[in-house]
């Protein structure tokens, strides 16, 4: 999902479903905050995402 419109989220922009996140969703979100996710951030939440 690279659209991020209807995309249920709260006051602050975090998901409220979390199944809805997926690695395309997670790059559009980036993109919104101008952010280009590189190997430790992919590290990072593949970790958050597991736990």
């Amino acid at each position: 999902m690279s659209d991020l419109t209807g995309l249920a989220r709260d006051e602050e922009g975090y998901l409220i479903e979390p199944e809805d996140w997926t690695p395309e969703l997670a790059r559009a979100l980036a993109r919104e905050e101008s952010l280009q996710l590189g190997a430790d951030h992919w590290t990072i939440l593949r970790f958050i995402r597991g736990y």
